[in-house]
């Protein structure tokens, strides 16, 4: 262009001096310009070239709650094998915890089993086994515990409706996993063969320590369980499996939780609830083994579904946990459901039971309280709660019940009960 210009000019000089002045400062404006152009151009080119061709797209986004899949792919064949369809983490996690829970009270009732066999004839080489073959279980045990508490926490803000469960129940695994390894240190601790007898018998007293951890979780896992589900608005959909529990065949706490959501519905309610509650049950698993305590369970459970029979709601007696249970009554009033209660009571008092010829007694107290049309089951149970506690305050194998604002003691008369030998079934170790 400017050669162009330059011949224009030697050719009509007076054509020269149109090109002073404005027409210059317009070339010039116009040359910058396609020179930062072509600047830019470059630089684009520049920028393709270094890029990948096959950039990967930008990760969707997470879901408001965090879903099962967001769960290890091992623990969703798990839930997958035992024929579970969930849909948020935090249940598939509670739900597994109860599966491998399980599992893992099983490996220590085993070992535990054993564990006194291996005592009672001096056998300390058996008790190095069991306790090398614990070590390798507890520390499995605590990695998973650990493992879904870091789940939980790491998406503690899309856990949904079930934030308050699921952040509970991750506390309550981080504090288990560390009395688990604590013991599990004592425990691979002991010296058995220079300790002797001594040796041998804390080995049994830490495997009873970490089955009392894990029966604490089984129900802790219940509660946490109904409590998730009835926060999602699931409880209707509950598996009818999960309804009983496997020790006594009785409702269990979940199964309890269903009934409240589904036939149970304000307006519904039963008209009058009793606690019923072993005494010193503890002392039954330290003596005979935790085994032995859970057919004792199963003995306590058919006897009081046979003293209660006709005067409360059949299927609405529940194991709650432990030694633990619940019975509900319609159309009944404090006092009929208390004399029922006290005819439980004096039965266990005048009963013996004898487990592979070793004789023993159970005591219960008992708990009444009328139930209000709109309470819920949590209502329930913490009125209940307040009543027990003042009849252990006062001595156990009591009687009480929620009057007037407050727990007060009953005294009842004697009931005329026959003295009877209740036979604990023994079970395969």
């Amino acid at each position: 262009m400017l050669g162009y210009l330059l011949a224009l000019a030697l050719a009509d000089p007076p054509f020269l001096g149109m090109l002073a002045g404005e027409f210059w400062r317009n070339t010039w404006r116009v040359l910058l310009a396609a020179l930062k152009r072509q600047r830019v151009a470059e630089m684009e080119a520049g920028y393709e070239a270094e890029t990948p061709p096959d950039m990967p797209e930008a990760a969707p986004a997470l879901p408001a709650v965090a879903a099962i899949s967001e769960l290890p792919e091992l623990w969703q064949h798990v839930l997958g094998d035992d024929g579970l369809q969930l849909n948020t983490l935090v249940s598939g996690i509670a739900h597994f915890l109860r599966l491998e829970g399980a599992v893992y009270l099983e490996h220590l009732q085993t070992a535990e089993a054993q564990s006194r066999q291996a005592v009672g004839i001096q056998d300390p080489l058996t008790l190095e086994r069991l306790s090398a073959d614990l070590r390798f279980i507890n520390l499995d045990w605590s990695r998973k515990l650990r493992q879904a508490a870091e789940l939980m926490e790491e998406r503690s803000e899309r856990l949904g409706p079930a934030i308050v469960p699921g952040m509970r129940l991750a506390g309550l695994l981080r504090d288990q996993g560390g009395q688990i390894e604590e013991i599990g240190r004592e425990a691979h601790a002991l010296t058995v063969r220079a300790d002797g007898t001594v040796g041998c018998r804390r080995v049994v007293g830490k495997l009873q320590q970490l089955i009392r951890l894990a029966h604490l979780l089984r129900d802790q896992v219940q509660i946490m369980l109904a409590a998730i589900f009835r926060e999602e608005g699931a409880l209707h959909r509950l598996d009818g499996r999960f309804h009983l529990d496997a020790a006594t065949g009785m409702r269990c706490r979940l199964g309890l939780e269903s009934l409240f959501a589904t036939e149970f519905k304000e307006g519904t309610r039963p008209t009058v609830a009793m606690r019923i509650s072993l005494d010193r049950f503890g002392k039954i698993n330290q003596r005979l083994g935790t085994r032995a305590g859970d057919q004792a369970l199963r003995a306590v459970a058919q006897l009081l579904a046979e003293l209660s029979v006709g005067r409360c709601d059949e299927n609405a007696i529940t194991r709650l946990a432990g030694g633990d249970y619940l019975i509900l009554a319609h159309d009944a009033t404090m006092e009929e459901l208390a004399a029922v209660g006290e005819h439980i009571r004096q039965s266990f008092e005048a009963s013996n039971f004898s487990f592979q010829g070793i004789e023993f007694t159970l005591t219960v107290t008992n708990s009444v309280a009328a139930v209000a049309a709109n309470a819920s089951l949590t209502d329930i149970l913490d009125r209940l709660e307040t009543v027990r506690a003042a009849a252990t305050r006062a001595g156990q194998n009591r009687s009480a019940r929620w009057e007037n604002g407050g727990a007060i003691l009953t005294i009842p008369p004697a009931i005329p009960v026959p003295a009877r030998t209740i036979t604990v079934e023994a079970t395969a170790a």
